[in-house]
């Protein structure tokens, strides 16, 4: 392996945390492309040659349409890893579909938070609005099934 080469090897080591997916792939690429074994980016890296190899052949694969709208943040590696294994046409509609899917938050803060106002809204449950917000909320957090629901709003489920 050239000095240069392994100068650079050694310059991604020292970069790797602070690089993001797209940037890092790049880096890999652009060794490999210059000769330098994938084992030896694995070694450096203290990764896999697997691990390389994935994102090398992502890199390799994706579109221009995709390479755009990793290197801006916009998807993330698994999603990359995926739709770049579709012919290079089918990209763009593939990255749009995955674009275009909502993303639904984390449910466990969530329902740590719902938990904290049951808690309270325990304290006073005075109206039959404050109980079928309860029971909304004993749902969701799994505490009650549906049966369990207060008989003044059970006739409004869907069930």
């Amino acid at each position: 392996m050239e000095l240069l080469q392994e100068e650079k090897l050694k310059e991604l080591s020292n970069n790797y945390s602070k690089l993001n997916s797209f940037e890092l792939a790049l880096e890999m690429h652009t060794l490999v492309q210059n000769g330098v074994p994938q084992k030896n980016i694995a070694e450096q890296l203290l990764k896999s040659n697997a691990w390389v190899s994935r994102i090398t052949t992502a890199y390799r694969k994706a579109s221009p349409v995709l390479k755009e709208a990793w290197g801006k943040n916009q998807i993330k590696l698994s999603a990359v890893m995926e739709i770049s294994q579709y012919l290079e046409e089918d990209q763009p509609k593939a990255l749009m579909d995955k674009l275009n899917t909502p993303r639904l938050p984390s449910v466990k803060p969530l329902i740590k938070q719902i938990s904290s106002l049951i808690t309270i809204a325990e304290q006073a449950p005075d109206s039959a609005y404050a109980r079928g917000i309860l029971d909304v909320a004993r749902l969701i957090t799994g505490q009650i099934k549906v049966d369990d629901f207060s008989d003044e709003w059970k006739h409004l489920l869907d069930t």
